[in-house]
């Protein structure tokens, strides 16, 4: 019995030998549609040029209550339409719809433009949250003050 044993033990070695490099052989191919390729690519460049990062934004309005989106909304078109190059972002966190502005790297810069709209929102404060940076922007890491002249 041990004659008939050892003859197997080689097949046996020489399949464990020889089956990583059958499976290092074999190839998969993913094969997918047009439209999701070029989803897939926009989706890449559109992330690409957009990041957060931790900054700061003065918040402009705050307010609960049944018109509160509305009032939201109405104060974001205002403060849009006198300072077109600042963007302004609406969010509701409960109770609260609230309106922040700007996308500032420091607590200085935020504090700079607080100053110049502190007459008009009287109530308006600076606070830390995630900001986006698109990519271009991300080069220049100072912004300068001519783009808050309005």
């Amino acid at each position: 019995m041990h004659m008939k044993s050892v003859p197997n033990r080689i097949i046996f070695i020489l399949i464990l030998a020889f089956f990583p490099l059958m499976a290092i052989s074999q190839k998969v191919n993913i094969e997918q549609s047009l439209e999701v390729s070029q989803l897939t690519e926009k989706y890449i460049q559109a992330n690409a040029r957009v990041r957060k990062i931790s900054g700061y934004r003065i918040q402009i309005f705050f307010q609960s209550g049944n018109n509160s989106r509305s009032a939201a909304e109405t104060a974001m078109s205002i403060f849009r339409a006198k300072y077109p190059k600042i963007p302004a972002y609406m969010s509701f966190r409960e109770p609260n719809f609230r309106v922040r502005v700007g996308n500032f790297r420091t607590k200085h810069e935020a504090y700079g433009f607080l100053k110049q709209i502190q007459a008009e929102y009287i109530n308006a404060f600076v606070i830390k949250d995630d900001i986006n940076i698109v990519r271009e922007q991300s080069q220049n890491l100072m912004e300068t003050d001519e783009e808050f002249d309005e």
